[in-house]
């Protein structure tokens, strides 16, 4: 409610680019007390809804201007399986499923909708709760995921992709673009 709020509070004034990002990942352990559907609905809530809603409060306010430029944040985890995280990839899917179609719709209003596609990014999401160590072992099975031997991305490597994507004239639009430290190679 608030963010529609603060949308309508800002018609007047012109906005012309939107970066959709946040997100929560659980592990669903099938054999835990916590319920896979609880994890399911959290998950489907914060990182599919919460752009659903976004793009809705944001693309009327664009078409009035016939222009915008939208980056909506997925990650690697919706271009591939990942055990233990279907709940969280299968959102991931559904935001890239989403953006396309609303990239289409909204092709010919000057307004162009793309998606980036992370790896792992060196965040407080995957930073051990308080502290500023990570684990040497997690460090390790991260670098050996990745073709390109680093365990993570920095968050200047996922802003350079963004800025890619909303300084293009208009010419790349429902498009995703991964930053997958080699990952890419593997899936497609």
């Amino acid at each position: 409610m608030q963010l529609k709020s603060s949308f309508r509070r800002s018609v007047y004034a012109a906005f012309t680019v939107l970066f959709v990002t946040g997100a929560v990942w659980l592990v669903a352990d099938w054999q835990k007390d916590i319920s896979p559907d609880e994890i399911w609905q959290q998950l489907v809530d914060t990182n599919l809804t919460g752009v659903f809603h976004t793009l809705r409060a944001a693309i009327p306010v664009m078409r009035r201007q016939r222009f915008g430029r939208i980056v909506v944040t997925s990650s690697m985890g919706g271009r591939m399986g990942i055990p233990e995280l279907a709940a969280y990839n299968a959102t991931k899917w559904g935001v890239i499923g989403l953006a396309k179609s609303a990239a289409l719709e909204v092709a010919k209003e000057g307004i162009t909708i793309n998606v980036i596609c992370p790896t792992t990014v060196q965040t407080p999401m995957v930073q051990p709760e308080g502290g500023d160590d990570i684990p040497d072992d997690l460090v390790r099975r991260m670098m050996r995921a990745n073709p390109i031997p680093q365990p993570w991305l920095q968050p200047e490597d996922v802003s350079r992709g963004v800025l890619y994507l909303v300084t293009d004239p208009g010419v790349v639009t429902g498009s995703v673009l991964e930053i997958g430290l080699g990952g890419s190679a593997r899936i497609h």
